[in-house]
């Protein structure tokens, strides 16, 4: 299993570490306890940007 570090989380969603820890304590980006680590997995993240994503407008 992959597990990520906020750091690496923050780059692949293109936010910084400190957004990473305010969307894991509101529980939208789900993570893994390691010892007193923080990880994230590459299907988490995933998961998180399809939730997040908004769809295209069509023009009328």
């Amino acid at each position: 299993m992959i597990l990520h570090t906020k750091k690496e989380a923050a780059e692949q969603l293109g936010c910084s570490v400190v957004t990473v820890d305010k969307l894991r304590r509101q529980g939208k980006l789900p993570c893994h306890k390691v010892g007193a680590l923080v990880k994230f997995t590459p299907e988490d993240i995933d998961a998180f940007l399809q939730r997040a994503a908004v769809p295209a407008e069509t023009e009328a």
